[in-house]
This record gives structure tokens, sequence and C-alpha cells, in this order.
């Protein structure tokens, strides 16, 4: 129960009510329920748990209303009114004019729910994604404190060898640390409240939205619309969130003492060199290239040099140049700063894949009555009156697709040949099978071929890699397709 559930008293007595009898209107205890309906006329009465009073009110309440002109149940919506109706009103001059946009009202609700927990779907999705970030943030933070902390030391340190004359610069500077990582807690702690006030009406819109599942369509036609808008601003918001300046964790410093002493430039960077960000929509994929791009960072003093590694497997480096095709690489990016290296960013990607429409046909045997084209092109072109086709025997026939190296394969399309009908049926080949091999004599079987008249047959493969592919029968067979994707 809940906290307002619990106030729930019994009508009879001062006990805590656990049932509710929907036709006396009457919050009831264990005992007084069983004693309230021992009359035959009483029995028949409906009562549901304390729990359930809310939704049932809801329920009996949201029941349609009747249609004021009509006087007949309010069953229908029209979707250009955006209003309830009845069935006669779709006959006369309220929707008559457009009476095909007038649905059941159960209809409707069952699309609007249907719309509604796609939303909530991508409430749950976003409340993962926030407690991640939330996450981060705390860790961002931890790591500010421990380069305050670390940071402190190496100032410390360095300042210990200069002259007692540069200590007031030093508690400048120091104050100007300690004031910039409060700027930076600051702004951290700001985007952690925006997080959770996002997630506390992420969570608040979840509960109505569960809510509103559980009522029956009338009820739940006009709240699930109101939450929809609602998750539609919080989406709203989250992309004005995620369009927000990105906090970092680190602190430029520069410090400059030659007023006092020209010999002593001391500079560097509190913290660690932030990550460059890869632009993702400018990287370009070829079948045997990648072209990278990323935005530079703006600090002081001045990045002198971006570092970009290339990782795959054992193989440390890669140019971006004679890459092999359908092969995944993964970049580590850096910024270089004289003798420090900074925080790395990974992009992971894969060259195009084979080109799966450059094979060798061969054929067992040909028809010549049917003149087949028996070409490769004419396989390729997605037309059931050309294609390839062998003789008529009882030994093995087939149709063979060669590539030049084991391609990756995951499924093949074939089709009957429509061609000349007093000498070819485009069944031929229908009980034939589809089969692999490494070797060219060494087959595996792993599909089937059931042509249907002027439609494509699917074959799909569990990303087999092999470098001949071939049709077989005992008999005749032809195709006017033979696709590898």
């Amino acid at each position: 129960m809940t906290s307002e559930q619990q106030m729930e008293y019994c009508s009879e007595c001062n006990a805590i009510a656990t049932w509710y009898c929907i036709q006396d209107n009457a919050n009831f205890c264990d005992q007084h329920n069983n004693f309230a309906h021992l009359l035959k006329s009483q029995k028949l009465h409906k009562f549901v748990s304390i729990d359930e009073k809310a939704v049932t009110i809801e329920n009996q309440t949201a029941k349609p209303l009747n249609c004021k002109a009509h006087h007949m149940p309010l069953s229908l919506y029209c979707l250009f009114c955006k209003d309830v109706c009845c069935v006669a009103c779709i006959s006369v001059n309220n929707h008559k004019q457009h009476s095909d946009q007038v649905k059941s009202v159960v209809d409707v609700a069952k699309g609007e729910k249907n719309i509604l927990n796609k939303y909530l779907e991508k409430i749950r999705k976003l409340q993962t994604t926030f407690a991640d970030e939330l996450s981060q943030l705390q860790q961002a933070l931890k790591n500010i404190d421990i380069i305050e902390s670390k940071t402190n030391q190496d100032i410390d340190k360095q300042f210990d060898r200069i002259m007692t004359c540069v200590e007031n610069r030093r508690k400048v500077l120091k104050q100007r640390l300690k004031e910039t990582s409060q700027t930076c807690r600051n702004n951290m702690h700001a985007k952690q409240e925006d997080l959770n006030n996002i997630n506390s009406s992420l969570k608040k819109c979840l509960e109505d939205g569960r809510h509103t599942l559980t009522l029956n369509d009338y009820a739940a036609l006009t709240r699930s619309k109101a939450i929809i808008d609602k998750i539609k601003n919080l989406e709203n918001e989250n992309v004005e969130h995620y369009h927000c300046d990105h906090l970092v964790d680190s602190i430029s410093f520069h410090i400059s003492i030659q007023t006092i002493l020209e010999m002593i430039d001391t500079s560097g960077i509190v913290g660690e060199i932030l990550a460059p960000s890869f632009v993702k929509e400018k990287c370009k994929l070829g079948r045997t290239y990648l072209e990278i791009e990323w935005e530079s960072i703006q600090c002081e003093p001045p990045i002198t040099a971006y570092i970009l590694e290339i990782y795959r497997g054992l193989e440390t480096k890669y140019h971006l140049q004679g890459l092999k095709s359908n092969t995944s690489y993964i970049f580590r990016l850096c910024a270089s700063y004289e003798k420090q290296i900074g925080k790395t960013t990974l992009l992971s990607l894969k060259t195009l894949n084979f080109d799966l429409n450059n094979w060798t046909l061969s054929v067992s045997s040909s028809y010549a009555p049917l003149n087949a084209e028996n070409t490769r092109e004419s396989l390729l072109d997605g037309l059931f009156t050309t294609g390839a086709a062998t003789s008529y025997s009882y030994g093995s026939e087939w149709i063979k697709a060669t590539f030049s190296r084991p391609v990756p394969v995951a499924s093949v399309t074939i089709a009957p040949l429509h061609k000349n009908p007093k000498v070819w049926n485009p069944q031929n080949g229908n009980s034939g099978t589809l089969q692999y091999s490494h070797d060219d004599n060494n087959w595996i079987t792993v599909g089937t071929i059931a042509y249907v008249g002027m439609q494509h047959q699917k074959i799909e493969i569990d990303n087999i890699t092999a470098q001949y592919w071939r049709l077989c029968h005992d008999w005749c067979l032809g195709t006017s397709s033979f696709l590898f994707k």
C-alpha cells in the first residue's frame, strides 16, 4: 500500500480497510467485508483490494458516455476533429465529410498506448544514460581533487627552488588555482543538479505512464496524450542538456615572473591535456582507405602536435593506405605538449566489404534450344527472363560462381528462369541445393531450391566464408538470379 492508501479506514469501524465494494462505494476490513455480503442480494456485489480502489474508480468514471445529440454510446473517435462521437454522428453533417477519419476508440487508444510504450522505453534508456553520466561526473570531481592535490605539490616543488622573491607570486597563483578549481566544481555540481532534475521528471513520467497502461481505453486515451507531451518536452530538455558546453576537469595555467627574474619562466597545464574529439560525420570509408578528421584543441600554451596511433591485433601500426578490406581498425588519438601526453580518444572503423558481384560464372552444360545467356551479368540484372540454365540429363548439373578469394556470405538470392515455355519449365531446379566449397572439390549443402513463379528466393546463411558457390541438381537446372550479400 502507498501512504495514501494506508489512510483508508473501514466504513463500519476504525480498522484499516482492506477491501472496497463498488456497489456500496464503501471500504471494509476483512471482518465487515464478510458480514456486509452475507445476504443473497449482496453476494453479487463486486469488491476489490483497497490497493485497486483508485484505478477501479477511475475506470468506472471513464466509461463511455452517450452522445447528447443521438443518445448512443460515444464509441468512435474522429481523428480530424480530435473528439469522440457515436455511430449516428458519421452519417450526418458533424463528421459526414470526413467519415474515413473515424476510428474505434479502442483502436485509437491501442495506438496511443503503443506510442506511449515506445516513449517509456526511451525514458528507460535515458535513465541508464544519465546514471552513467552522473557516475562520470562524480569521478570527474574526484579527479579534480586528485589533480589539485598533485599540482599543489608540483608547484611547491618548483617554487622551492626559486628565490624567496617569488613567494608572493606563488601565493597569487595558488589562490587563482583554488578559485578556478572551485569554479569547475560549481559547474560540475550545477550539471549534477540539472541531471537530477531531469531524472526526477523522467521517473515521474515513467510512473504516470505505467499507471496509464493499467487504465481502460477511455481513461488512457486522454492521459497518454498528456504524458507523451511531457516526454517530448523532456526530450527537448535532454537535447538542450547535451548542447551545453562540455565541462572539463583540467585547469590551464601559465607562470611568468619576468618582472622579478627574467630567467624564470615556468609554464604547464594543471591536470591532463584534453582529449581531441573525432568528427565522425566527416570520416570517410573506402574499400582500401580511411579518411580521419578530428577537432583542434584550444589551450594555453598551444598544442604543438597531434599523435594518431592505429592498432589491429598484434600489428601495432598502419598507414592509412593499402588497408585490408572488411577489416576493423581502432584509432587512438591524443594531443602532445612538449614531453607530455594527454588523454586519449578511441574510434573504431571498418573498411568496406568485398565486391560480392565480382565473380566468374561456369555451368556444367548448356541447353541449346533454350538459348540462355549463361553470363554473370544476366544473373545480376534483376530480370526473370535472363539467366543461366543447364541441359536435360540424369547426372549432376550445376551453375557455379567462383570468387578470386574466399568471401563472407550472409545470404544468396536465386529465382526461376522464365524463358520459352515450350522448351523450359520455370520450376526446373526445384529440390536442388545451394552448396559451397573451399577447394572446388568437397561441397557442403546450406540450402534447398524451392522456386515460386516470378518470385525471388532468399537463402539465409550464417556468414560463411568460402571461395566457391554453386547451385546443384540431379536433373536440369536454371536460375535468373545469383546474388550474394
